[in-house]
């Protein structure tokens, strides 16, 4: 497939909804291009990719540059936008990356997985089990939305009945952050669910100072290291990090993974049939079709990729899928092989920004597939899925299947 770089359009519905042609010759012809749809700098090559992730020359804070752009009404917005989302560690440089980093880790290591792990069987059986009599289901509604929010809400003490509105600000949130292009007013309904969720977990983290309790965001309240301890502002922002995050990336882990198997319907009888497969599969549905697509890093002096000159500001795309189908890396990677070994994708991003909650996600995985294999065989797509236009994540706004009990 011959490849225009400087035509390609990453808005493009035919490019959302089938990537793999095109990073694959890009990769093959202009591995490393400025994209104009983009306004910055495109890689496509897993070593490049490692590289930008690794780099102290580039940064994750990105939010100086759009408010020197900004004026009026939309400036204010994004000013508390920034606030907010500037205390997020995914957009927060060292030392401050560092710092709060260390504070969040406790509860997302993987020696923590094993208490939760009962907690997480248990809210996928409360799921599935209602759906065990029905043929027809729309997956992301049914299971791969409520789950991970649920999960994540018993970390941080948030009462389930609250959970379906806070998805509500979640996924206003979701269409400023991960790039929602069609959404015209992203940044308008940004900045109004910003304002609902931190009044919401204010109260939250308010309730727990005068009533302790034995969770996440206990643990925010009490940390010290050193004589250092956590405001109220970037408890509540660190919160909402983890809320928004933990639920948006493994719902769509669960249900790209879901169509992974629609469409190899022998591996997923194999799994069912052997389910110690399926931490393996998971790491297989992360490369093949992860929730994470691109990343974006921004150079913080003028410095060099692929042997092109980088200028200070330019933003660089790092395209997580693209390295995750490298064939310098992976063999034969445009084929889905649920018991792939030695899968070191690039998943969960890489460097001091790997994702913090891995551990969590991977658990969550197996916990829903083994649900899922154990109570249903022949999973079948009913409608194609509508890919969302975020150039950020790979997700499908429904998952509509049909299946049948085993």
């Amino acid at each position: 497939m011959t490849i225009a770089a400087e035509t390609v359009n990453f808005a493009d519905p035919e490019v959302i909804a089938r990537p793999q042609p095109v990073v694959d010759g890009l990769r093959e012809q202009q591995p490393f291009h400025w994209n104009p749809s983009l306004g910055g700098w495109f890689a496509t090559r897993f070593e490049d990719v490692r590289q930008v992730l690794a780099s102290a020359d580039f940064s994750v804070e990105k939010f100086g540059p759009a408010l020197e752009k900004s004026t009026g009404e939309g400036r204010a917005r994004l000013e508390v936008l920034a606030k907010v989302l500037g205390d997020w560690i995914v957009f927060m440089d060292p030392p401050g990356h560092t710092r709060l980093r260390r504070a969040m880790r406790t509860g997302f290591m993987p020696r923590d997985m094993d208490a939760l792990t009962p907690k997480v069987h248990a809210r996928v059986d409360q799921l599935l089990s209602p759906l065990e009599g029905s043929r027809e289901v729309e997956l992301k509604e049914a299971f791969a939305n409520p789950l991970p929010a649920m999960v994540i809400g018993d970390l941080f003490g948030i009462p389930e009945q609250d959970i379906p509105e806070l998805k509500v600000w979640a996924d206003a949130l979701g269409k400023f952050v991960l790039g929602g292009r069609q959404t015209p007013d992203r940044r308008r309904l940004a900045f109004e669910a910003v304002g609902d969720f931190t009044a919401y977990l204010d109260g939250l983290v308010d309730d727990h100072r005068r009533d302790p309790k034995p969770d996440l965001t206990q643990h925010l309240i009490d940390y010290r290291e050193d004589g250092d301890r956590l405001t109220q502002e970037e408890i509540v922002h660190s919160i909402l990090l983890c809320v928004w995050a933990g639920y948006e990336t493994t719902a769509n882990l669960i249900a790209n993974g879901v169509m992974a198997l629609a469409r190899n319907p022998e591996q997923a009888r194999a799994l069912a049939t052997d389910p110690s497969g399926i931490p393996d599969a998971v790491e297989e549905f992360l490369r093949f079709e992860g929730p994470a697509q691109t990343l974006v890093r921004v150079a913080k002096k003028d410095t060099e990729v692929a042997g092109q000159p980088i200028a200070r500001n330019e933003k660089v795309f790092v395209s997580l899928f693209a390295a995750n189908h490298d064939p310098s890396r992976f063999g034969d990677p445009g084929r889905f092989d649920a018991a792939r070994s030695k899968n070191r994708h690039m998943g969960f991003g890489h460097g001091i920004h790997l994702c913090l909650g891995a551990p969590l996600a991977r658990l969550e995985g197996q916990a829903a597939f083994e649900g899922l294999l154990k109570r249903f065989g022949d999973f079948e797509i009913v409608q194609d899925p509508n890919w969302r236009d975020e150039l950020m994540t790979r997700t499908a706004d429904a998952l509509h299947l049909r299946w049948k009990p085993l």
